[in-house]
């Protein structure tokens, strides 16, 4: 089922209200929580791990999806899976974009593999052509996103283009 995505800035994590915020978004919008996913950095989440952590649980348990961004680039502290309740993480485009070198695809499964252990999905973004579509895919990614599918697109052409790929799913295209 399709869901969506939110950046969340650090700002916004650490004003405390956050929970209420998306509760409210909820109830204004009928979405679901199981089909709302926030995206956090992990300079967001390290700036105050206990207080983003805290935040975080109260979110998970309403069944609202957490995902970390850019993982991969920065700090990458791989701890912070351990003690921060997240659902998912995004690989950065720069580790998928050459995931065709042999370090960086040996790298890139250990990042997908050290997830699935950890009961976390893994979706890589910047895939941009088939190549690195196969790549990515033989490495056991879950969900790819990238320029490879489409670029962006404004709402009435999404809207279309959805529409589209559900009719192609039901045999009708």
């Amino acid at each position: 089922p399709l869901f969506v995505s939110v950046n969340v800035s650090p700002r916004q994590l650490r004003s405390g209200d956050l929970p209420d915020v998306v509760a409210e978004c909820l109830r204004d919008t009928g979405l679901p929580a199981s089909r709302l996913h926030l995206e956090l950095t992990e300079t967001a989440v390290i700036s105050d791990e206990a207080h983003a952590s805290a935040l975080l649980a109260t979110l998970h348990r309403t069944g609202v999806k957490v995902w970390l961004d850019d993982f991969g680039t920065g700090f990458s502290g791989l701890s912070h899976l351990r003690r921060v309740p997240v659902d998912g993480v995004k690989i950065d485009r720069g580790i998928v974009i050459e995931s065709a070198l042999p370090r960086a695809h040996a790298l890139l499964e250990g990042m997908i593999r050290l997830s699935h252990d950890m009961g976390i999905r893994v979706l890589c973004e910047g895939v941009e052509d088939k190549a690195t579509c196969d790549a990515v895919l033989a490495a056991g990614c879950d969900f790819i996103q990238g320029f490879y599918f489409s670029r962006v697109l404004p709402w009435r052409e999404a809207e279309s283009f959805l529409r589209s790929l559900a009719a192609r799913d039901r045999g009708e295209g």
